[in-house]
């Protein structure tokens, strides 16, 4: 064969494979989110459980990958500690402790959980402190591969609570006060109308001894 069609020829292959190694770079991204280990997508809505009548955030993760999804942890993460409802979704469904939450491909998991306890708890790492900060949300996979995202909605809705709380308080202590100062009052007024009958009966007093 010519050496000059061969080395066309091996020209071409070159070409060739130099295109589908640029193809698989720019697609390296979309090619590993299939045949890799995916990270979740996390969403949370803020809803009113039409059965219990109360405020509830709807806790979704969402499986994009081909292959199915074992799920062992998810919550909330709040300066820098975890608060973990995976215990509480396995009581809800009457599950065993070492059960793991299976998420089909293309499929999603969804939890309902309570934002008045969930304010008590973020409450409870303030130690009683009002003032809410970041606050994200996490899914762990059994295979130890961890999905974290910042959820602004969550934060606002716990600070609402927070506040709302806040308030209360203050006007609790505003009464409190109030009460104080009016037995104070009370105490006063009292301990002075004692103090000028003991001087009327000190009074009465010396004019029967000068009689």
């Amino acid at each position: 064969m010519n050496p000059e069609i061969i080395a066309f020829i091996n020209l071409g292959l070159l070409s060739l494979i130099f295109i589908v190694l640029l193809i698989l770079l720019f697609n390296y991204r979309k090619i590993e989110g299939y045949f890799t280990l995916l990270k979740f997508k996390i969403v949370n809505r803020y809803v009113i459980n039409p059965t219990s009548k109360k405020d509830v955030f709807k806790f979704t993760i969402y499986n994009a990958a081909l292959n199915d999804a074992r799920l062992s942890s998810f919550g909330y993460s709040y300066q820098q500690k975890s608060i973990d409802f995976y215990q509480d979704y396995l009581a809800v469904h009457q599950l065993e402790t070492d059960h793991e939450a299976i998420i089909p491909s293309r499929g999603s998991f969804n939890f309902d959980i309570a934002i008045e306890p969930l304010a008590d708890l973020i409450q409870d790492i303030n130690q009683g402190g009002y003032k809410v900060k970041r606050i994200s949300l996490f899914a762990i996979s059994s295979l130890g591969q961890v999905t974290t995202i910042k959820s602004r909605m969550v934060s606002k809705h716990i600070k609402r609570i927070l506040l709302k709380r806040y308030r209360a308080e203050q006007k609790r202590i505003r009464l409190i006060k109030k009460e104080q100062r009016r037995i104070q009052a009370e105490k006063f007024r009292k301990q002075t109308r004692e103090f000028f009958v003991r001087i009327g009966l000190a009074i009465k007093k010396l004019k029967r001894v000068k009689k």
